[in-house]
């Protein structure tokens, strides 16, 4: 792949085409004023989403391990507010208000809305009733940004609704959205005064003040360097590899906080399915969870050799107070070549027209539970890894050197394809599981900020386990009798769900 191309994927993938990110630095035409760091909490940095700042104080928040439009959200229970902040992405270059051409008879700001226009217009519709207070374009640091001040009501609250959206390049944008309650009813006066408003409004000031857009390029550098040294190398060998590295039969045990909650029974194998020859990874799992509730999984999952056609089934019992809860996941994935005719002014629709050959890689999804059933399209990277190869991965990599892995996986929880991110360290003594063991550790990150996991390999290539840090999760390989001492009714067997679904 052409180093331009993989550049364009990347950054549509990853970083969303980021242009002409800088840091920002502060503008000091407008202080937020010593008296309002009490209302700012700690600095929040996402390196993912390019950007950092403080919001305010005494908010939950709730941050997306996939970067995607969302990257983190604030709320106040007690003081009922809520920021928001987003990232916007547009595939052509896209003005931050629109233009109207005083020479041409129609208003150009209607037909071609700039960014602004668009967020203003959507919470006209949103919200009846809105009252528009502001609506004009301001300078943070070097950055152009959007400001829209509305008040509305819902029931018997009336609410303030500040949003600020920041111009990073004529295709990136971030908004910032900051919703308080108001004091105010209809029947004020225009010119009256809520304190509670005033202070809101110094707030958001404050906030925008502390706004920082980060610079991005060591980051797509970094992740074209694991693509293209590490990544791209044991792809080419992935065939030898799995076949090499196909266990018959493995069991592992599941701790939480250093209990015992569970297991799992894992079968590999080469074997052929619809005439295309490939790998089959099945697994049944137990689990304990919260409040008394069992939890069961049973998975098979199936890749080509080739990796250009894939197919997954997972289906989830959930066993709470007498009651069950089923829910299935069926995906596949196909990589193909599209012809394509070019009709293009050149060419005239008569004759011989030119075929475009390309590629098509995507993934398709359908999750199906209690509450419905939701269909999922994605478009695939190069650097995407089927299912069976994704379970597989830790005992792929070449464990002889240090080196730095992207992989493109699959998250069910997230609804989304997650870069995933793995650093091979050489061998060396160390602790796990209560066990002094010489082993190479992988660090194993889905998500560029995500909570790591360590997987460790013995020097005879053998997998020992992970541990998840910030989870408490522990998984030890171990055998079918030490599960069968802790779990005397645990029934282990190859499930065959793939072709033929059941929750049997």
């Amino acid at each position: 792949m052409h180093l331009m191309r993989f550049l364009l994927l990347l950054c549509a993938s990853m970083l969303g085409l980021m242009g002409r990110l800088a840091v920002a630095q502060q503008d000091d035409s407008r202080p937020a004023g010593d008296d309002m760091a009490q209302y700012l909490g700690d600095t929040f940095t996402s390196l993912a989403g390019g950007i950092s700042f403080r919001p305010p104080a005494g908010g939950t928040q709730t941050r997306f391990a996939h970067v995607g439009t969302d990257i983190v959200h604030y709320s106040s229970s007690e003081d009922r507010w809520t920021l928001k902040v987003q990232r916007m992405f547009f595939p052509q270059p896209t003005r931050l208000v629109g233009k109207d051409d005083p020479a041409t008879p129609i208003n150009e700001r209607l037909t071609a809305p700039g960014v602004l226009d668009q967020i203003a217009r959507q919470a006209m519709v949103q919200s009846g009733g809105l009252k528009m207070i502001r609506n004009d374009v301001i300078n943070i640091g070097k950055y152009d940004t959007g400001i829209l001040v509305c008040r509305y009501t819902q029931g018997l609250q009336t609410w303030l609704r500040q949003q600020a959206v920041i111009q990073a390049s004529d295709q990136l944008y971030y908004l910032i959205d900051y919703t308080t309650p108001s004091n105010r009813s209809a029947a004020d006066a225009p010119d009256e005064e809520d304190a509670g408003e005033a202070l809101a409004v110094r707030i958001f000031e404050a906030v925008l003040d502390s706004v920082q857009l980060l610079d991005q390029k060591p980051i797509i550098q970094d992740t074209y360097e694991r693509y293209e040294r590490g990544t791209m190398v044991l792809l080419v060998n992935l065939p030898t590899l799995m076949r090499r590295a196909v266990i018959a039969e493995q069991f592992f045990l599941v701790q939480k906080d250093g209990k015992d909650i569970g297991w799992s029974y894992v079968c590999e194998e080469p074997g052929e399915r619809q005439g295309t020859k490939g790998f089959f990874v099945a697994s049944l799992s137990q689990l304990k969870g919260e409040n008394g509730a069992k939890i069961d999984v049973a998975s098979e999952a199936f890749c080509a050799e080739n990796r250009k056609t894939e197919a997954w089934v997972t289906i989830t019992v959930v066993q709470k107070d007498g009651a069950k809860e089923h829910v299935s996941e069926f995906g596949q994935s196909e990589k193909r070549i599209l012809r394509r005719i070019d009709r293009s002014e050149a060419q005239p629709e008569k004759g011989n027209p030119n075929v475009r050959m390309s590629e098509e890689y995507v993934l398709n999804v359908t999750q199906s539970g209690t509450a419905g059933a939701k269909n999922i399209r994605r478009e695939l990277a190069a650097w995407y890894v089927p299912t069976v190869v994704n379970q597989m991965l830790p005992r792929l990599l070449p464990i002889n050197e240090p080196r730095k892995y992207l992989f493109g996986t699959w998250v069910s929880s997230e609804r989304e394809v997650i870069n995933r991110f793995m650093d091979v360290e050489l061998s060396a003594p160390l602790t796990f599981a209560g066990r002094r063991v010489t082993a190479a550790k992988i660090t194993d990150r889905v998500g560029l900020e995500g909570n790591p996991t360590y997987h460790y390999v013995a020097m005879d290539g053998k997998y020992l386990g992970s541990e998840t840090p910030a989870t408490g999760v522990r998984v030890i390989a171990t055998t079918q009798q030490a599960i069968l001492t802790l779990f005397p009714n645990a029934t282990m067997a190859r499930p065959h769900v793939l072709d033929a679904p059941t929750d049997k």
